[in-house]
């Protein structure tokens, strides 16, 4: 678990979204990217215009880019 504080935060505005169950953890160079997986319950919420309000959200809390990890199984309890 990182301790960046912008990890809870972003965590927050998920659940806040409908996107229980997500992990976020802070990637590129500069600290730049909240890659963000989710179980496969999570995905729906996050394609389309509402997926791009969820990311807007999260760039708010400090990062620059948000990214979706593509794996399914990155997270060992996620649906697939």
């Amino acid at each position: 678990m990182s301790d960046d504080p912008r990890v809870p935060q972003a965590l927050r505005v998920l659940v806040e979204h409908g996107v229980g169950g997500a992990e976020v953890s802070v990637e590129g160079h500069e600290q730049e990217i909240a890659a963000v997986r989710v179980p496969g319950e999570g995905w729906e919420r996050l394609l389309g215009d509402e997926g791009a309000r969820i990311a807007a959200a999260v760039k708010q809390v400090g990062f620059r880019y948000v990214a979706l990890d593509l794996e399914i199984d990155a997270n060992p309890d996620a649906i697939g």
